[in-house]
C-alpha cells in the first residue's frame, strides 16, 4: 500500500480561496452592472456600454456553470481538510490514551512484592 502525505495546510488555503472565489462570482453579475453604469456614454456614444453589456449576457450562463463547479470543488477539499483533521485528533487522542496507561513492571510502576512497597 502507498503512502499518502497530505499537507492540511495548503489543502485548507486552497478551500479557503476556492471560498473566496465562488463568492466573487455570486457578486460578478452586480459588480458588471456597477462597472455598465460607470461606463456611461462617454462622448455621448453608447457603444462601449452595449459591448460590456452584451458580454455579460453571454458570459452570465457560463460563469454560473463555472462556478457551481468550483463550488463543488471547494466541498470536496473541503471535506478532505475536515476529514483528515478528525482522523488525526481521534488518533491522537487514542495514542495518549493509550500511552497513559502504563504496564506492570515499567518505571513508575513498582512491583507490589518489591521491598519499598513493605
Amino acid at each position: 500500500m502507498a503512502d499518502v502525505k497530505i499537507n492540511i495546510e495548503t489543502l485548507d488555503r486552497i478551500a479557503s480561496q476556492l471560498d473566496a472565489i465562488v463568492t466573487e462570482f455570486e457578486n460578478a453579475t452586480s459588480n458588471s452592472e456597477e462597472l455598465e453604469a460607470a461606463i456611461a456614454k462617454p462622448y455621448g456614444r453608447s457603444e462601449l456600454r452595449e459591448k460590456a453589456q452584451d458580454f455579460e449576457e453571454r458570459w452570465d450562463g457560463k460563469r454560473e456553470k463555472l462556478k457551481e463547479s468550483l463550488d463543488e470543488l471547494h466541498k470536496h477539499v473541503k471535506g478532505v481538510v475536515d476529514g483528515f483533521t478528525n482522523w488525526d485528533s481521534e488518533t491522537a487522542l487514542q495514542f495518549e490514551s493509550n500511552t497513559s496507561v502504563q504496564a506492570p513492571g515499567s518505571p513508575g510502576n513498582a512491583p507490589a512484592s518489591s521491598p519499598a512497597a513493605v
